[in-house]
């Protein structure tokens, strides 16, 4: 059998609309990327990497990298400003991943998509949700030895399709505890993939 990679994209949406949940937000990841990094430290040849991203009216994709301390030191220098460009940012990751799914690799590919936003889009220019749906569409057809599987938490951007949605309501006194627990789904996502005990 072939060794796994598992590409985890994980982008924050850090415009102006998400001020009052970021700090939430960035406990949450912080607690994510440490428990990552254990498994990382445990099982050396693990081979999970993390495109670690934020995006408001600008988007730039993050390459994908085994160095969680560095994206830990990233999460903590994120302030919310500005626009929300989510389509865009949703529609470069998704052509990322459909480039690499091109590729010929020795081993089995495996993508994981997490946006975590409040579903608003208010500056996107390059990306239509007809666009967005038939990327996710052809994504999810890939059969193994590649499997993608995108999330959403928060709110599903409108129009878009085919990603589960973690439904979290912001302005729940529960929004902690709910997005602990979305991310306690999402671990067992990666730990499923690479069989982890």
């Amino acid at each position: 059998m072939p060794p796994l990679k598992l590409t985890y994209f994980l982008v924050i949406d850090a415009s102006s609309s998400m001020d009052s949940i970021l700090n939430i937000i960035k406990s949450r990841v912080g607690s994510h990327l440490k428990q990552l990094e254990a498994w990382k430290a445990a099982h050396p040849t693990l081979g999970l990497e993390i495109s670690f991203s934020t995006f408001n009216q600008d988007f730039f994709l993050q390459e994908a990298s085994s160095d969680f301390k560095k994206q830990k030191v990233s999460l903590e220098k994120i302030k919310p400003d500005g626009k929300s460009a989510l389509f865009d940012a949703l529609g470069e990751v998704l052509q990322k991943i459909q480039v690499e799914q091109n590729q010929e690799a020795a081993y089995s590919r495996y993508w994981l998509l997490c946006f975590l936003t409040d579903g608003i889009d208010n500056s996107s220019q390059k990306f239509t949700t007809l666009q967005l749906n038939g990327m996710v569409e052809v994504l999810n057809a890939i059969s193994s030895p590649s499997v993608f599987k995108g999330v959403v938490l928060g709110t599903l951007p409108m129009g878009v399709k085919g990603l589960d949605c973690l439904d979290l309501d912001e302005s729940s006194s529960e929004f902690s505890i709910e997005l602990k627990l979305s991310f306690t789904y999402l671990e067992q996502v990666i730990r499923q993939i690479f069989s982890l005990k």
